[in-house]
């Protein structure tokens, strides 16, 4: 994309590339897991996740929740056993765990975000979640811009400390669990936290004095990571794939969070939604194939029309772009600078349920200056579209993960 040229001459796009060569040299393999005859799941549990607990009624030693019912199938379908690999002493040491090589796949309610995927691929999506502002039943905060200045209790190097990064004026207060930052509001350390809607579904009763003060736009998506290049994901997608498509991931999600939560990626508000036929199917490829032809062709409009109102463009080591203004702002001057020869893009898994659809795969581009030469790029990314009322499908938020050196 005209996006991955920005990487070309930024820092932080070549830091982000050197973590991704190094890392890629650890990744574990099928064949690894395999011949030691176990899957090493790192997580972090804690008691009241949905998603991975120490299962404290029979020992320290056994878990349960959705990650670890997923992966233990996807275990199974390997002919290995799970192993559990808690990882201590903080919810942030996951990513370096999965780098060092202490673990083939990350499960522990992580969420897809531009600053990981500079670190480690994911698999599909199996869980679209939105987040809540939780706040004392008395507190004065009732929409976004009453968190300015206040403080909000957050768990380091969580996705929810990322989204709270982008709150502009908060300041932060730090705890180990997400229990605690219902603790530290009932103490008055905080004046709110973020959290998961999961996560109020299942907690917040037992804090009466709490209370939900609204959502953040959005969904997050939960996905499993895996070390740069390994081929342990496209095993993984399968499985995925074959679970959604037989019931059982809808089945294991109500399991833990109960009807109310719907199954993995179905939208909220509405009746359980059937996957749609080809026509939607094709409709989204449609999308995404004339993207791709606007970025080589222009103009700097139609690939902005591409985009919903309020979609987001995100990549590793820049901050997200929000609104279709901001995404003109950034792609017009390089659309002034630099031309586009080629732009390939691969789907590897879609699904789409009723007016929402999430697409994965790769890409690949010729671009450079428009005097040349001509430099490759490749990566990875995530498409969220929304179908609209004027019956065309628009990207409400789209993720790029470059993998490879420009020319690799």
């Amino acid at each position: 994309m005209l996006v991955t040229l920005w990487r070309k001459f930024s820092p932080f796009g070549l830091v982000s590339l050197l973590l991704l060569t190094a890392a890629s040299a650890g990744a574990s393999s099928l064949a690894e897991v395999k011949a030691r005859g176990k899957l090493v799941m790192l997580a972090f549990p804690h008691q009241e996740s949905a998603f991975i607990r120490v299962k404290v009624e029979v020992d320290l030693q056994h878990y349960d929740g959705i990650d670890y019912e997923i992966l233990e199938g996807f275990a199974q379908s390997l002919g290995v056993a799970l192993e559990v690999h808690p990882v201590k002493p903080a919810f942030a040491e996951l990513i370096p765990a999965l780098l060092r090589g202490d673990g083939d796949v990350i499960g522990s309610s992580f969420s897809i975000t531009p600053e990981r995927q500079a670190k480690v691929d994911f698999s599909s999506p199996y869980f679209a979640g939105r987040t809540v502002v939780v706040v004392p039943r008395d507190s004065p905060i009732h929409a976004e811009a009453d968190l300015a200045g206040k403080t909000g209790a957050t768990v380091r190097g969580s996705s929810l400390e990322e989204r709270m990064k982008k709150l502009p004026g908060v300041r932060f207060h730090y705890v180990e669990f997400t229990r605690w930052n219902y603790d530290a509001l009932k103490e008055k350390a905080a004046d709110f936290t973020v959290v998961d809607e999961s996560s109020a579904w299942r907690v917040l009763p037992a804090y009466p004095d709490l209370k939900e003060a609204f959502m953040l736009p959005g969904e997050d998506l939960y996905a499993f990571a895996v070390a740069p290049k390994s081929d342990l994901r496209p095993a993984l997608n399968a499985y995925l794939a074959t679970l959604q498509a037989s019931g059982k991931l809808d089945q294991i999600v109500k399991r833990y969070l109960g009807d109310k939560a719907g199954s993995g990626l179905v939208p909220r508000g509405g009746e359980r939604l059937e996957p749609a036929g080809d026509p939607d199917r094709q409709a989204v490829e449609a999308a995404m194939r004339l993207y791709a032809e606007h970025l080589r062709t222009g103009p700097v409009e139609a690939t902005v029309a591409s985009f919903t109102a309020q979609g987001q463009l995100l990549q590793p080591g820049m901050a997200p772009l929000r609104g279709r203004e901001a995404i003109r702002a950034f792609l017009a001057p390089l659309a002034d600078q630099f031309a586009v020869k080629s732009v390939e893009m691969a789907t590897e898994s879609l699904d789409v349920r009723g007016a929402v659809a999430y697409q994965w795969g790769t890409y690949r581009q010729e671009a450079g200056p428009k005097a040349g030469p001509f430099a490759s790029y490749s990566g990875r990314y995530v498409a969220e579209w929304r179908h609209e009322a004027d019956g065309q499908w628009r990207i409400e938020r789209l993720m790029m993960q470059p993998v490879e050196h420009p020319g690799g």
